[in-house]
């Protein structure tokens, strides 16, 4: 297992959005990029005969992929860490709302949403990776999405990454949590 720490990782804060998400910067290209991102999760969950109805996006930032859950008719709701995101989400306030990750169980009970939706593990320090991912397997009900780049993949580089882990590393977390791997890369069963 490798991992290796960005030690300068920069913080997650209004540049990020305004700047790099903004103008679509390779290594932040912009969530309203991200289209092809329900379909995916929808159709790896409908491959396991997992129906969606509800899901919980961590790390959501504006809310674009919530308001495209909205739209397809699926209860969706955000967390972000990051005030500005949440003051400049797209979605209701109803929908989309400031808190972290390691603390998800303050605000949703267990089995709350069908599916954890994650692309922001590694925007924590690593060694909180298993508080996190402790509280997503519990307020899931059948497990977590998990769309990140692996360490010796071809990650696009991103300067606000606390780390970047092999996929071995990744397993060893995701099933030290309770998680099991459905084979599919990114969807982690309970």
């Amino acid at each position: 297992m490798k991992i290796e720490v960005n030690s300068k990782a920069l913080d997650i804060n209004q540049e990020y959005f305004d700047k790099y998400c903004a103008n679509g910067d390779s290594y932040a290209r912009g969530y309203r990029f991200y289209t092809t991102m329900p379909t995916k999760l929808l159709a790896d969950c409908a491959a396991l005969n997992i129906i969606v109805d509800t899901i919980l996006d961590v790390g959501c930032a504006t809310g674009e992929l919530v308001k495209d859950y909205l739209n397809l008719g699926i209860f969706a709701m955000g967390i972000d860490n990051s005030t500005y995101a949440i003051e400049h989400n797209i979605c209701s306030k109803s929908f989309c709302f400031q808190a972290d990750m390691r603390k998800l169980m303050m605000h949703f009970k267990e089995n709350s949403f069908d599916i954890v939706y994650t692309n922001s593990l590694m925007y924590l320090p690593s060694e909180d990776v298993p508080l996190a991912l402790k509280q997503m397997y519990t307020i899931s009900k059948y497990g977590v999405y998990w769309n990140a780049g692996y360490l010796g993949e071809s990650v696009t580089p991103d300067h606000y990454r606390k780390f970047t882990a092999d996929r071995a590393w990744w397993k060893t977390k995701f099933e030290n949590a309770g998680f099991e791997d459905s084979r599919s890369n990114r969807l982690w069963l309970k």
